[in-house]
């Protein structure tokens, strides 16, 4: 568990209760000064003793028995008082005022539903910690003065008799980094998902009882006057952590900057200084304290990685919480790059309703690195045009070009740069991180070889790959982390999520700072870095290589432009079987072979050897791959192994890999793993793929929806509304594949219209019925658009959307256009078994096909529908008959009168009337 906040594990305690009658039950609670436990009064109400346990079953585990209770049975908070071990820094508190907003929270206890089993010869059970991550709604139980907190639920409720959520009452609920309130209820009437929390506010706002006054000041809390946590609205993702780590605490000399950002307003900003000049400080502590009217949505190149995919993790999650919307973990790259417009926009509009502005602050636009690797730039992923009330500011160092990717078009190449000279205090800064560094490299020699390895490797390094390197045992190296050499050392997690954690240094300035410090030690820390991975390789790869060496370690062979060492690696057959075994597919040996090949290409004298080599094994790689089935990764998808799916159609052709993806996330879909389906999906490269592929997902996730049975036949599906939705078909550049070019194509606009059909069809299907113009839009008037209207009234029909399709079926004015909806509409509901409801529509059909001037054309539809109902209606099967003759009979062309008694003949016989179809063939 990672601290929030303002929230630290190790202060959140269980309490454990004995009443009277010797009887015992838990709670939770929350350190809140030295000697100081804050919980419910309802908790430790009655209590014969009260012990509190903090870090349980660790090597940290420590208890101690209660000294004292201060309670206050009125506002249901409390404080246990205890002889604590060490001083700890008091918490901070805040309160909720009564306005319509949603303000982001997080509580941590130990609930009924976290009970688990010790396992082994161990048995017995314990009960484990829950982060609650949530959200309060202020103006909710007005009148119980409780706030409503709407958390994610457990995922079952096995007991009737006792909420899952019990153990919970206690728990510190926590907006940002303070205290507004203590978890109290769960009231079975609001559902799994909505919790009850006393208000801190209430000790000093009132009403409040006679402990009231002592308990305050146990707390530590002010008479009046808590600082309210609404105002202003902020995003609390997870990202703005290291906007706080990055920022310092004062920003001195820099008033005029301040306010010359506070009054920009776009739509491009750029500002340059040199190294050091104070650029990060002044962009982060803008970021984290702008004007009241603005929202910032952060990136710093330098605080992790500084690609487009990181990038795109960061502002997807602070959009996403600007935007209200739920938080999708699995997307993609690919669809994030893809949605990041509409996310954008979608803040933007939710901003400007609360009346404030969306600032997009890029911090070392310079530093990227993903061109070098042949990837998108950031640069490129930030829009041409911002949505209204949307503005750009971006830092570099002086006279930075721009990637080759940014279109000429681009604000960027065009917009005002301003130069900001360098603060004293900024030079400071960096002193502070030299110093830092310092301190840890003087600690000791595994202090020196730990930052070293860290700083050369770039980050990935887990703590048993540290220890194999500097010789020291796991123990030794993950408790040395964990104090306060810890705070120079961040924890990244790669997929999957059992994955050891990864150390990287906290911050770019620690970065650079170890990387002046170390001079020349750093290259003997890379040799060390090299010979760990020759002796794997020697080895042959065995199946304990760690995840470094197989995905990090060619970056930062590439980063030195080790080119002989990356060739090595690539060209290595041994190498690409192990890669293939852990990846499930081909993709990243063949990224390998790639930035092989661009390090080799930046060389004085480029290397033909190796040129060759690289070019013959990834010609035996993409060899190989055309071998693969195109729907095994579909087999995979269906079986939850969405990675292994993923990793071997990336190892396909494009043509291939586009079919491969695109069934492999209907697979998912179909076999429930919705989320699965929706990584998948955001990985097909072909955009009119991809949304039929997301339309045909949606429909096949509805039948995962518990609560309706029956498609199209109620209220939204809760399974398919979770398919993201791409936005009407966007307009793009002439030429281009999703543009006018692709229409002009031979069959470019029936496939658009078919996709934008499949869309709608899906959208209806899970409730949103507001795309049903989409398929038309551009369609010119006349016999085309009720042709288009047709086709989607049937396909409707054909899911069991009644509704919209008679709507739409009404409205089309052209008899011959009519016939195929009416069609579906009668198939439908014979196959409901409502032979009842296809009468009107069996109606409309005859009157339609005695219409339409092609009698041949009608007798056709007739027959067909048919054999599609014979089966399920004898009854309705005998009047399409009796239709079908009587136009054969009346009025049909005597060049279609031959063909139309032998589809009789063959109607009736499928229908046992052959006495009748001996007739009509003699007919």
């Amino acid at each position: 568990m990672h601290a929030e906040p303002g929230v630290d594990p190790h202060r959140v305690a269980e309490v454990i209760v004995t009443g009277p009658d010797g009887t015992r039950r838990r709670g939770s609670g929350y350190r809140v000064a030295s000697g100081v436990v804050l919980t419910a009064a309802h908790v430790v109400d009655g209590a014969r003793d009260v012990v509190l346990r903090f870090d349980a079953d660790t090597h940290r585990e420590w208890s101690t028995p209660a000294v004292e209770v201060v309670a206050d049975p009125k506002s249901d908070l409390a404080a246990v008082l205890i002889d604590a071990p060490g001083p700890v820094t008091a918490s901070s508190y805040g309160r909720v005022g009564d306005r319509a907003d949603v303000i982001s929270v997080r509580a941590v206890g130990f609930p009924r539903f976290k009970l688990k089993g010790y396992g082994g010869t161990r048995g017995g059970i314990y009960r484990d910690s829950h982060q609650a991550n949530g959200a309060v709604a202020p103006l909710s139980n007005l009148r119980s003065k409780r706030l409503e907190v709407e958390v994610a639920p457990p995922e079952y409720d096995p007991d009737p008799l006792a909420s899952p959520w019990e153990g919970m009452s206690g728990a510190a609920l926590w907006a940002g980094h303070r205290i507004v309130g203590v978890v109290t209820d769960h009231h079975r009437g609001d559902g799994l998902r909505r919790l009850a929390a006393a208000r801190i506010s209430a000790l000093t706002d009132g009403p409040a009882g006679d402990e009231a006054p002592r308990l305050r000041a146990v707390l530590g809390l002010p008479p009046t006057g808590l600082p309210d946590v609404g105002v202003p609205v902020r995003s609390e993702a997870s990202y703005l952590l290291q906007v706080g780590d990055i920022a310092p605490e004062r920003l001195f000399g820099r008033q005029a900057e301040l306010a010359e950002l506070a009054a920009f307003t776009g739509p491009y900003g750029w500002w340059e200084g040199a190294p050091w000049a104070g650029k990060t400080a002044l962009m982060a502590r803008f970021a984290l304290d702008p004007p009241e009217d603005v929202d910032v949505v952060a990136f710093f190149g330098g605080a992790g990685s500084s690609d487009g995919e990181a990038f795109l993790d960061a502002v997807t999650e602070q959009l996403t919480s600007l935007a209200a919307l739920p938080h999708q973990p699995q997307a993609s790259p690919d669809h994030r790059r893809r949605g990041l417009l509409a996310l954008l926009d979608a803040a933007a509009r939710r901003r400007r309703s609360l009346g404030r502005r969306l600032l997009v602050v890029v911090d070392g636009i310079d530093e990227d690195t993903g061109p070098g690797a042949k990837e998108q730039s950031i640069a490129a992923l930030l829009p041409r045009h911002p949505p209204a009330g949307v503005s750009v500011l971006v830092t570099s160092r002086p006279d930075r070009p721009l990637p080759a990717d940014v279109p000429a078009d681009h604000p960027l190449h065009h917009c005002d740069r301003h130069w900001l000279a360098a603060s004293p205090y900024a030079r400071n800064t960096e002193h502070f991180a030299r110093r830092e560094i310092q301190e840890r490299l003087r600690a000791g020699p595994l202090h020196e070889s730990l930052i070293g390895l860290v700083t050369a490797s770039g980050g990935g390094l887990t703590g048993d790959d540290l220890a194999a390197l500097t010789g020291s045992s796991p123990f030794t190296v993950t408790d040395l982390l964990s104090g306060p050499f810890g705070r120079s050392v961040a924890v990244r997690v790669r997929q999957p999520d059992d994955a050891a954690p990864e150390y990287v240094l906290a911050c770019r300035r620690l970065r650079d700072a170890a990387e002046h410090e170390l001079g020349t030690q750093l290259a003997l820390h890379r040799a060390r870095l090299n010979a760990w991975c020759e002796d794997h390789r020697r080895r042959g790869w065995p199946a304990e290589t760690p995840s470094y060496l197989l995905h990090d370690h060619p970056r930062v062979l590439a980063a030195v432009d080790d080119a002989a060492r990356l060739t090595d690696l690539a060209a290595d057959p041994q190498r690409h079987e192990r890669l293939l075994e852990v990846t499930g597919g081909d993709a990243a040996a063949l990224h390998e072979i790639t930035l092989a090949q661009v390090v080799g290409a930046r060389r004085a004298e480029p290397d033909l050897v190796a040129a060759v080599l690289l070019a013959i094994r990834r010609e035996e790689i993409v060899g190989r791959n055309q071998h693969i089935p195109v729907r095994l990764p579909a087999v995979w998808a269906a079986l939850g192994r969405r990675e292994r799916a993923a990793a071997l159609a990336r190892g396909l052709t494009k043509r291939r890999r586009r079919a491969a993806l695109a069934a492999a996330a209907l697979a998912a879909a179909a076999a429930g793993h919705l989320d699965d389906a929706e990584a998948l999906a955001g990985q097909v490269p072909d955009r009119d793929r991809y949304h039929a592929v997301l339309a045909t997902m949606a429909v096949a996730a509805a039948a995962h929806d518990p609560a309706r049975p029956n498609a199209g036949r109620g209220g939204p599906r809760r399974s398919a509304g979770r398919m993201p939705w791409p936005g009407s078909p966007r307009r793009s550049r002439p030429g281009t594949r999703n543009g006018a070019g692709d229409r002009r194509r031979p069959g470019g606009r029936a496939r658009c219209v078919r996709n934008r059909v499949a869309v709608v069809v899906a959208a209806v299907v899970v409730g949103d019925p507001g795309r049903l113009d989409a398929p038309v839009d551009g369609t010119a008037r006349g016999a085309a658009r009720d042709r288009r209207r047709a086709e989607l009234a049937a396909a409707l029909a054909d899911v069991g959307a009644v509704g919209p399709a008679e709507e739409i079926t009404a409205g089309t004015r052209r008899a011959a256009a009519r016939l195929p909806a009416l069609a579906a509409l009668v198939r439908a509901a014979v196959a409901r078994g409502d032979d009842r409801a296809a009468l009107p529509h069996l109606d409309a059909l005859r009157a339609a096909a005695r219409a339409v001037a092609n009698r041949g054309e009608a007798v056709g539809a007739l027959l067909s529908l048919v054999g599609a109902v014979a089966g399920d209606s004898p009854a309705v099967a005998t009047r399409l008959l009796d239709e079908a003759e009587h136009l054969v009979a009346n009025g049909i062309r005597d060049t279609q009168r031959e063909w139309a008694y032998a589809r009789l003949a063959v109607a009736h016989a499928a229908g046992a009337t052959v006495n009748v179809a001996r007739s009509c063939w003699t007919g």
